[in-house]
């Protein structure tokens, strides 16, 4: 297993080093000029052209491309992500602040949205062609009613933001806040987790080493959980690991949406501010998790499917 896990990291470095490559490339090739974002344009309008060329030379901004990209790197790999252009801090200290929330968020959501998937999967599956079975299908649709009855209508449930301004720390505040942009991602690795998980389920209900598990008289909910649920899990893990990165890039929109202070409004701070230090900073935070969310799920691939981690053997 531990083999395993080591030719998965070592497959997950390079692709992580293109994937800035491209990335700063593609920032490097957008149109504008980031000196605009790094001065007032005022002041740059009286600057004399020596002196831009000068902040030009002091930014690394008269570089080619590919030295750009190597002063980037090796900056890096020491520890500095470089400056914000528009707030003028360390890339660093705005990553800091703008990951836990988004971790917070995105944990919770994960959570939410897979034991939503799974339990009303495994319930539709058991109670296949009856009412419970097309009522949890069509879950998610009545789930943002409530969500909008709660939120927008009603006005129970806070709309925008982390906490309430002006009112002190509290566990019961913020998980109020929570709700309404976790309910929204979570939905959306929900439902199709839900129909996969009723589907896997279906197949391997009908197996003949259930129906044996079954006729040994063991208890139905051990039946259920031991021997279906875990051989139905392949699937279940595939789509939870697809899921991953949609779940990454909904979380710019939900807190966008929701003005929750995480990557994701970070990431349209930068892009607006044509901020390439701050966006080759959240790139690299984006790439990082997917590559480490996919690494988990092949780690659970081999948990759950032996012959996964033996195949190479």
């Amino acid at each position: 297993m531990g083999t395993y896990i080591v030719r998965r990291i070592l497959i997950s470095i390079p692709v992580l080093f293109g994937i800035t490559l491209l990335a700063f490339v593609a920032l490097s090739l957008a149109p504008g000029d980031p000196l605009t974002s790094r001065i007032d344009p005022d002041i740059l309008a009286r600057m004399s052209p020596a002196a831009i060329a000068a902040v030009r030379h002091s930014l690394g901004l008269d570089q080619p491309v590919p030295i750009r990209y190597l002063i980037w790197l090796g900056g890096l790999l020491h520890g500095d992500f470089g400056y914000a252009v528009v707030s003028h801090q360390r890339v660093a200290d705005a990553l800091a602040m703008s990951l836990p929330p988004t971790l917070l968020l995105m944990t919770a959501a994960l959570i939410v949205g897979v034991t939503m998937g799974v339990t009303f999967g495994i319930i539709a599956a058991v109670r296949r062609s009856g009412p419970i079975d097309y009522a949890l299908t069509a879950f998610s649709t009545s789930f943002l009613v409530l969500i909008y009855l709660f939120g927008a209508a009603l006005k129970i449930l806070p709309t925008t933001g982390m906490l309430t301004l002006g009112a002190p720390f509290s566990l019961t505040d913020l998980a109020g806040h929570l709700i309404m942009p976790v309910t929204l991602l979570a939905l959306g690795l929900a439902a199709p987790l839900t129909r996969y998980t009723r589907a896997s389920m279906l197949d391997v209900l009908e197996a003949e080493y259930v129906t044996t598990a079954r006729s040994k008289g063991l208890r139905p909910r051990l039946v259920l959980l031991r021997h279906a649920l875990r051989n139905a899990l392949i699937p279940i893990v595939t789509i939870v690991g697809l899921g991953l990165p949609d779940l990454v890039a909904g979380a710019v929109i939900t807190e966008t949406l929701f003005g929750w202070p995480g990557m994701g409004q970070l990431a349209v701070y930068a892009a607006s501010g044509r901020d390439p230090a701050l966006m080759m900073g959240v790139i690299l935070v984006v790439a990082t998790g997917v590559l480490v969310s996919n690494l988990v799920v092949d780690i659970l691939y081999g948990v759950v499917d032996p012959r996964v981690r033996l195949g190479g053997r």
